[in-house]
C-alpha cells in the first residue's frame, strides 16, 4: 500500500494525473492509449491481403514469369517463387532487406499466377515489419506483425485468407483478441478463444520458412554489364 501511495505521489508531482494503468500494469497517458488504439486499428487494416492495392507491373507482352523479370521489372527489386495451395506463385517486391543471414526478405509483395496460360495479378500482401517477414509453410503464406497474423493461400484462382487473428485495445489499454476463418463464425468467438488462435498462428509462423528473394537482373542490364566487362579486358 505504501508503495502505491508513493507511486501516486510521484505521478502527481510529474503532472501525470491524467494517467491510467494499462493491461500490463504500467501508467500511461490518455493520449498514449488513444494512439495505441489507433495503431492497433491500422495494424489490423494494414496487414495481410490489401485489396485496394493493385498491380504496379504492366503485363502486356509477357507470356511467362521470366518475361516479367526480363522485360518489366526494375533492377534491384526482388522475386521469389512458391506454391500456395498447389498454385505456382511469383512474388515481386521492391521492399527487399537483408535478413542478416545472407538472404533477401520482404514484408510486402505483389503476387502473380498463371491464368489461361498467361501471368495474371493475384493480389498484394503486407506483413507488419522487418521482424516478421513474409513466410510460407505447407502451401500457406503468413503475414503478421505485433497485433495481427493471418495465413493466406490460393483457391480457385483467388487469393484468400484462410484464418487470421488480431488484437485491439480500448481507451484504457485493455487488449481484446479477435479471429476469423473461412467457414467460421467470428461473432461466437470469445476473446480468450481468439487469443488461443492468435498464439497458435504465431507458433505456426515460427515454424514457417521465410520467403527468400533473389535480386532481379533484367536482360538489358546484364548485357550492358557483360559488354562493359569485355571492354575492360
Amino acid at each position: 500500500m505504501k508503495k502505491l501511495i508513493c507511486l501516486a505521489a510521484v505521478v502527481s508531482m510529474l503532472g501525470l494525473t491524467a494517467c491510467t494503468i494499462d493491461s500490463e500494469g504500467f501508467y500511461v497517458t490518455k493520449e498514449a492509449l488513444e494512439m495505441q488504439a489507433q495503431e492497433s486499428a491500422r495494424a489490423v487494416t494494414g496487414q495481410g491481403i490489401i485489396p485496394e492495392r493493385g498491380s504496379s507491373t504492366e503485363l502486356y507482352g509477357c507470356d511467362t514469369f521470366t518475361d516479367i523479370l526480363n522485360m518489366k521489372y526494375c533492377f534491384g527489386s526482388g522475386y521469389a517463387n512458391a506454391k500456395l495451395g498447389g498454385t505456382d506463385v511469383l512474388f515481386l517486391s521492391d521492399g527487399i532487406y537483408d535478413d542478416h543471414d545472407g538472404t533477401g526478405s520482404a514484408i510486402n509483395s505483389e503476387l502473380y499466377c498463371y491464368k489461361d496460360g498467361k501471368p495474371a495479378f493475384l493480389g498484394y500482401v503486407r506483413s507488419g515489419g522487418t521482424a516478421t517477414p513474409l513466410a510460407v509453410k505447407d502451401g500457406l503464406l503468413y503475414a503478421c506483425g505485433h497485433h495481427y497474423i493471418g495465413k493466406i493461400t490460393v483457391r480457385d484462382g483467388l487469393l484468400v485468407t484462410t484464418e487470421e487473428a488480431w488484437q485491439t485495445f480500448d481507451e484504457k489499454g485493455s487488449v481484446r483478441y479477435h479471429s476469423s476463418s473461412i467457414g467460421g463464425d467470428e461473432t461466437r468467438i470469445t476473446s480468450s478463444e481468439a487469443e488461443r488462435v492468435f498464439n497458435k498462428l504465431y507458433d505456426e509462423y515460427m515454424e514457417a520458412e521465410v520467403v527468400e528473394f533473389d535480386i532481379v537482373k533484367p536482360g538489358a542490364y546484364t548485357e550492358f554489364m557483360e559488354e562493359a566487362a569485355d571492354e575492360a579486358f
